[in-house]
């Protein structure tokens, strides 16, 4: 089910500047905000959401499926120590990486198991202490999951 997350991260790492980095979870793991390397972009899973709760069978032998919604988070970080007041040069400097993660990922289908992606509300801003700054924005895509068959065999379904 994070399939996605590496296919995500290559697209973005061919999209975005020199020098910007791209993210997971693992990488961030114990990262103190200190020593946060920006600029960046993280690519995390978010939440996974039923569509329904019927489970579909296609055919008696075939797998159980369900359609799942996923939503992944990509938080574009930047850091200006410069007017931490009001963060107005670390807002400044996500402008581009923010629209930049649009036009990369908005509508984008990345491959036949999902559907297109879609912004989705994302919450407000996180500003850090030193200047950093996370601006997240969720993106959605749905995909098919498979369970067993109808006589309790895993699925092999991809």
């Amino acid at each position: 089910m994070l399939e996605l997350e590496s296919i995500l991260v290559d697209r973005i790492k061919q999209a975005v500047p020199e020098g910007t980095h791209v993210l997971t979870a693992n990488d961030l793991a114990g990262v103190r905000e200190h020593g946060q390397m920006t600029p960046a972009v993280h690519v995390y899973p978010d939440a996974t959401r039923p569509d329904s709760t019927e489970i579909i069978r296609a055919a008696p032998g075939t797998p159980a499926q369900q359609r799942v919604t996923q939503t992944w988070a990509v938080v574009v970080v930047t850091r200006n120590a410069s007017n931490q007041r009001s963060a107005e040069h670390a807002r400044s400097d996500a402008s581009d990486l923010l629209t930049l993660m649009v036009a990369t990922l908005l509508g984008w289908l990345p491959d036949k198991s999902y559907s297109r992606l879609f912004l989705t509300a994302a919450p407000r801003p996180f500003f850090g202490a030193g200047g950093v700054v996370y601006f997240p924005m969720l993106f959605t895509t749905s995909m098919t999951l498979h369970g067993v068959t109808a006589d309790g065999r895993a699925s092999t379904a991809t």
